[in-house]
């Protein structure tokens, strides 16, 4: 859809329109002018339109789009809302979110949400661990390379091990 469509749904006063632009943005890159309008909707009256702005915001990573995940996790009382703003922030990439997201982890009994914060926190940790791990595979030193390619196969063991267990 082009822009103009995109952004008559977006702005509509109905709240099937703005749902429907969240999950189908305009064709091109995403502007600044897209973020401001879906995180708009991230306060919207309508907690699904509020649900998929957040899971559409997680595919957006910037400080901006973190920042307003946080502001909306503060205030937001919907439920699977919230489970989507556990598992965008995660997605922005930043480790330093992890404490947020354990403690959802730790206490939230809802499963949808309890599982959107455990991916949050595999989203927001692994890929930077892991590429820690494989960065010191190309170590010049042996010892730290016979180490790394050790952690590589342990991690992949745990993620295989947990998998089929599931």
């Amino acid at each position: 859809m082009n822009f103009d469509q995109w952004q008559k749904l977006i702005t509509s006063s109905d709240a099937a329109d703005r749902i429907e632009a969240t999950d189908f943005l305009p064709d091109g890159e995403i502007t600044p002018t897209i973020v401001d309008q879906l995180l708009k909707v991230l306060a919207d009256e309508s907690p699904l339109a509020r649900t998929c702005a957040a899971d559409t915001l997680g595919s957006i990573p910037s400080e901006r789009v973190r920042a307003a995940l946080k502001a909306r996790l503060a205030v937001e009382d919907d439920p699977l809302t919230t489970a989507f703003l556990y598992s965008s922030l995660g997605a922005m990439g930043n480790p330093e979110d992890a404490p947020i997201l354990n403690q959802a982890l730790q206490q939230t009994s809802n499963g949808t949400s309890r599982s959107h914060a455990a991916l949050g926190l595999l989203l927001c940790c692994t890929p930077a661990a892991m590429r820690a791990i494989i960065d010191t595979c190309n170590h010049s030193d042996y010892k730290a390379r016979a180490t790394a390619f050790s952690q590589l196969k342990q991690a992949t063991d745990l993620f295989l091990e947990l998998t089929e267990a599931a």
